[in-house]
């Protein structure tokens, strides 16, 4: 439990209201016009969520405004706006529903999602322009969710919330929604990926506002008028949050908008995407962007490298062309959808950040050019018994450096030193072998540092049918060294592992030599967090 739960875990201020969601007599949308008439559609996108999960119980409680609930009333109250009672807390059930059913008949695991909503009165401002804020709102939200094999995400984060007298547990991503008073999509995108790592499981839009040291400028005259990089900037550095950027006005060769998102999906804690749409591009919105889909059979990779010429430069397949869809919140609309990996435009698409997890600055893109480099140099050494290292050489150019066709697969993931070792000394290759006790003790006081990327090698055959790795890099997650490929080879790579062997820099009289050291492990092993 952290300290910002305590509206989460309020009890109800009045008697719960339990009612049938599935009975026949219910209809979601008659019970919205009625009760919510001025509802947002990020409310209906809810009960229609919920209507997916075959839930079959609705219960609906009036809350107290304290803790964030407070905290943000208070802040409202600054810009001239204020909250209309009742707050509610409304949440779905699978538990089948029965007359005169109670909230104590609510079975543990039958929760689905929970949304906290309000209702804020004041005036807002957008692009500049004064307009009047009447309506309700999801305050926050979150509808249960779990990384399956067709869906990432992580992390996934734990939130504890009261319903009734009991006390339940759900796991998922936080939505939030702006009131265009005292927070805009920004704020609410940055609470929404910033709740997954913070000290107090959350955090809010007073400490977002002060972090971002807001001041207005431009003809901003609050916070509900939009952030700016510089306040959004502000925001992460005070959080300790390192990240990337994809600035489409100082594009980087090779480097997309989508591949941005997706390193922060893959290896941080999410990626924010901000988009221009309307007249000449004027108006402009951000979403949280959270986890992404995984198609084993797409045609993407092998078109885009054989057709299309991606990877020009490159030389191998980042795994997110393996992604359909990046999974997102839009606070205008609602919570958990799948967004077209490519439906935004790459003019449109103006910026981007990938969120890195705390203790990690290295960037998951120079990773992966480093581990090129050094698979460019190394490839000739390996034990050419093995038939994966064979694959590895004849997909190689004969000079080191040259045209290298996109035919490797590189993923990239974020993972403690302990975690690692955990999965190096569990893991089974394809033949069944397990790693010596011995080479995890040598790793284990090598002094590896805390926090590793590890830059995963696998092929096009391989990937995505069998979510399986033929080898990988290990780096320093912790050093930040910027786009210099050479400097983070020197400073921040610390071994590879291939099959049957694990490769690392030593020391000589005559400077850094290529170190071996043998590995139990000899064929395919599977990727991290799956």
């Amino acid at each position: 439990m952290g300290l910002n739960d305590a509206h989460r875990l309020q009890p109800s201020a009045v008697a719960p209201i339990v009612l049938g969601f599935d009975c026949p007599k219910f209809s979601s949308f008659r019970f919205l016009r009625t009760n919510f008439p001025d509802a947002a559609p990020t409310i209906h996108r809810a009960f229609s969520i919920a209507r997916m999960a075959n839930c079959h119980t609705l219960v609906i409680e009036v809350i107290k405004a304290i803790g964030l609930l407070e905290d943000d009333n208070i802040e409202l109250a600054k810009y001239g706006g204020k909250c209309n009672d009742p707050i509610l807390r409304i949440s779905f059930w699978k538990t089948q529903f029965h007359d005169n059913m109670t909230v104590d008949a609510l079975c543990e695991h039958d929760l689905v999602g929970y949304l906290i909503i309000k209702r804020d009165i004041g005036n807002g401002f957008q692009s500049g322009k004064k307009f009047s804020v009447d309506r309700w709102y999801v305050f926050e939200g979150v509808f249960e969710q779990t990384s399956r094999s067709e869906q990432y995400i992580v992390p996934i984060s734990s939130y504890i919330v009261a319903i009734g007298s009991k006390v339940y547990v759900i796991n998922g991503v936080l939505y939030c929604q702006q009131n265009s008073i005292n927070k805009c999509c920004a704020q609410v995108a940055l609470r929404s990926l910033l709740s997954r790592v913070m000290p107090d499981n959350d955090i809010s839009y007073t400490t977002i506002n002060e972090y971002a040291q807001f001041k207005p400028i431009r003809g901003l005259p609050m916070p509900g008028s939009g952030l700016l990089p510089l306040h959004i900037y502000n925001v992460l550095d005070e959080v300790g949050i390192k990240y990337d950027e994809f600035d489409l006005s100082a594009k980087v060769s090779g480097y997309s908008y989508q591949k941005c998102v997706y390193d922060g999906v893959e290896s941080g804690i999410g990626s924010l995407l901000f988009i221009r749409y309307g007249e000449n591009g004027s108006s402009k919105h951000v979403f949280p962007v959270y986890g992404h889909t995984f198609n084993c059979n797409t045609w993407v990779p092998d078109a885009e490298s054989s057709y299309f010429m991606m990877g020009k430069g490159v030389g191998y397949m980042p795994s997110d062309l393996w992604t359909d869809d990046f999974l997102v919140h839009d606070d205008n609309f609602g919570c958990n959808f799948c967004m077209p990996r490519k439906h935004v435009e790459e003019d449109k698409a103006f910026w981007a950040i990938s969120l890195h997890k705390l203790g990690d600055c290295l960037s998951p893109r120079v990773a992966e050019g480093a581990s090129l480099f050094i698979l460019s140099f190394w490839a000739r050494s390996f034990d050419s018994s093995n038939i994966w290292n064979r694959q590895i050489t004849q997909l190689l150019p004969k000079v080191p450096l040259k045209t290298i066709q996109p035919r490797f697969v590189f993923r990239t993931v974020s993972i403690s030193k302990s975690d690692y070792l955990t999965y190096l000394s569990e893991e089974r290759d394809a033949k069944g072998n397990r790693e010596a006790d011995a080479i995890i003790a040598a790793f284990d006081s090598m002094g590896l540092p805390q926090r590793l990327l590890v830059v995963e090698l696998s092929l096009p055959q391989l990937f995505p049918a069998n979510k399986r790795k033929i080898g990988e890099f290990i780096f320093d997650a912790g050093k930040s060294i910027g786009d210099d490929i050479l400097l983070t080879v020197n400073s921040a790579f610390c071994f590879g592992r291939m099959p049957g062997e694990y490769l690392y820099f030593g020391n000589s009289s005559s400077g850094r030599v290529l170190l071996r050291r043998k590995s139990r492990l000899v064929d395919h092993t599977k990727l991290l967090y799956t």
